[in-house]
Order: C-alpha cells, then sequence, then structure tokens
C-alpha cells in the first residue's frame, strides 16, 4: 500500500516522526512533561498514531489505513482540546468560575453546531461519519485560535503571564496555526486540484511547529538569583501577636 504515497508523502512522514520522537525526549529530559501532562501526551499521541499508520500502511490494505486515519482524527480533536483546557486554566486560574462556564460551553455549542452541519450537509453513512470528524479536526484548531484571541484580550486583566515553557507551547501551536490558516486561504483561492503543493503545507506546518517546540524546550531558562546572591536568610523577625503585625525584619545577605 506504500506505493500509494509519493516520495514527498513518505520524506514529509518520517520527519515528523524524527521530530515527534526528538521532541518527546526533550520534553522528558528537561522534564516539561511534569508541568504540561497534556502536551506531553498530545505529542505521545501523535507519534503512536504515526507509527501505527506506517504499520498499517505497510502489512494491511487501504481500506483499514482509511478507518485508522478517521479514527485517529477523533483522537487528535479530544488531546488538543485537553491541550486547550490545559493552557487555559493553567494561565486564567484566576478567573471566575463563571467565565470559565462561558468558555467550556461556547466550544461545546460550537463543536455541536459545527458537527452537525457538517453531518447534514453529507450524503450516506460513511461520507457523514468522515465530514463530522474533519469538521471535529479542524474545530480543535478554531479552538487553539480562541485561546489566543482570550489571551491576548484578557491577560493582562488576570495577570495571565505565561511561563516560558508556555510560551514555547503556544509558540508551537503558532506557527501551526499560522500555516494552517494560509493553506485554508489557498484552497478557497486556488483548489489542491491545481496547486499540488498545497497537500503538503499542513504536514510542513506542523513540522516547523515540532521544530519551534523541540528548540524552544530545549533552551529551557532555569530560575537564577540575580547579582550573585545565593541565599537570603531572616536573622530577625518581631512579630507582634496582639495585632498579627510584623515590626521588624532584618535579612542575611550570603555570596
Amino acid at each position: 500500500m506504500l506505493s500509494h504515497f509519493t516520495h514527498a508523502d513518505l520524506f514529509l512522514w518520517f520527519t515528523s516522526m524524527t521530530g515527534e520522537a526528538i521532541l518527546l525526549a526533550i520534553l522528558f529530559w528537561r522534564e516539561v512533561y511534569c508541568e504540561h501532562e497534556c502536551f506531553t501526551a498530545y505529542i505521545l499521541f501523535k507519534f503512536i498514531k504515526s507509527m501505527m499508520l506506517l504499520f498499517i500502511a505497510w502489512n494491511m490494505d487501504i481500506t483499514a489505513y482509511f478507518w485508522a486515519y478517521w479514527i485517529g482524527l477523533a483522537f487528535n480533536f479530544l488531546f488538543t482540546l485537553g491541550v486547550a483546557f490545559a493552557i487555559y486554566n493553567r494561565l486564567f486560574s484566576e478567573a471566575s468560575l463563571q467565565i470559565r462556564k462561558h468558555f467550556y460551553a461556547s466550544i461545546i455549542l460550537f463543536t455541536s453546531g459545527a458537527v452537525f452541519l457538517g453531518v447534514f450537509r453529507s450524503q450516506g453513512v460513511s461520507n457523514q461519519i468522515t465530514a463530522a470528524l474533519l469538521t471535529l479536526d479542524r474545530s480543535a484548531s478554531v479552538f487553539l485560535l480562541l485561546l489566543f484571541l482570550i489571551l491576548a484580550v484578557y491577560a493582562r486583566e488576570f495577570r495571565a503571564v505565561p511561563d516560558h515553557s508556555t510560551r514555547a507551547i503556544l509558540t508551537g501551536f503558532g506557527v501551526y496555526l499560522t500555516v494552517y490558516c494560509a493553506r485554508a486561504v489557498m484552497v478557497y483561492m486556488f483548489t489542491e486540484t491545481g496547486y499540488w503543493f498545497i497537500r503538503y503545507i499542513h504536514l510542513a506546518g506542523y513540522i516547523l511547529a515540532l521544530i519551534a517546540w523541540s528548540y524552544l524546550l530545549f533552551k529551557k531558562q532555569d530560575v537564577k538569583v540575580p547579582m550573585g546572591i545565593e541565599g537570603i536568610r531572616i536573622v530577625k523577625n518581631d512579630f507582634n501577636s496582639d495585632n498579627g503585625s510584623v515590626s521588624s525584619i532584618e535579612f542575611q545577605v550570603s555570596s
């Protein structure tokens, strides 16, 4: 069945698998997986899915590959949604419960409406299933765009300042979404039939995101104490238990 794929398909396929393996090694080496479990699970899923699809393409017929690919899109939607929720909760932990409920409700309503329209416009059971799964996959990208929009609007209000690893993850998704949107415009303007290279842009954007994630997470910044100060120790603390106030505090600085 591998004969159905072009050399460009196989090159991008193996390149993405290599990038995922390198990124997973960096995530565990830098212990980023402790802070971003959902993102680590997302990359691990993408790597396992690529390995499984390669195994199916090597040993089985095109029907098995077809259903494995489309079922993989459904799980890809769930993992992407988990990453979006995890980053949202990490950055907007001070947001009220009502704002969170509105965010979650908008995602559920948007997904339900998009899937319904995709199924309603398709004919046949198999076409309706694939239309629903394709809509879910595209909805995941919309959720990430919504996350960037919320971050841009409410970051200052809720003091949502991402740390280095979170910025790295957002940067990678930003690269991917930029390429994804550019591809969507090209498909709308030119169609994939007349311009064969358009079909490779989506995977190329994902590879660029893998490069951005790997580089930025590899360069993960360690917390450093400024001006060569190694420690600050409180040597005197006069606490007034009557009114709960601190009258004086003295520090001893060791360098």
